[in-house]
């Protein structure tokens, strides 16, 4: 199910790869309530990952991929994830909070042989 106003382009995007629609009837508050409430916790989640992280506000977009990304994975006893519902399966990857210094190392460039 994908919600969303009643734009046309997105009415057609969603016939376009077999998605559900519904959608929300124009300055009628109640009827995109949902979509609302998505858009605010993805807001607060962006906010939170920037504050903690002490990065500038340039970096909002990353913020906010990496919220919601983990809330697709977040992991609880009594509800499968969005992640799961998807895949089948819960994420085995690596859950690393936003601006965690990482470092990494190459491999050494192999010499070629001769023989």
């Amino acid at each position: 199910m994908f919600y969303s106003d009643a734009a046309p382009s997105i009415k057609l995007a969603c016939r376009e790869v077999g998605w559900r629609q519904n959608t929300s009837v124009a300055y009628v508050s109640k009827s995109n309530a949902v979509a609302e409430r998505n858009l605010r916790s993805v807001l607060e989640g962006t906010r939170v990952n920037l504050e903690q992280a002490g990065l500038h506000h340039s970096y909002w977009s990353y913020a906010s991929r990496h919220w919601c990304m983990a809330h697709n994975i977040q992991d609880h006893p009594e509800i499968k994830s969005p992640w799961e519902l998807r895949f089948g399966e819960k994420f085995k990857g690596r859950i690393i909070p936003f601006g965690a210094r990482i470092d990494y190392r190459t491999e050494p460039k192999l010499k070629p042989k001769k023989d």
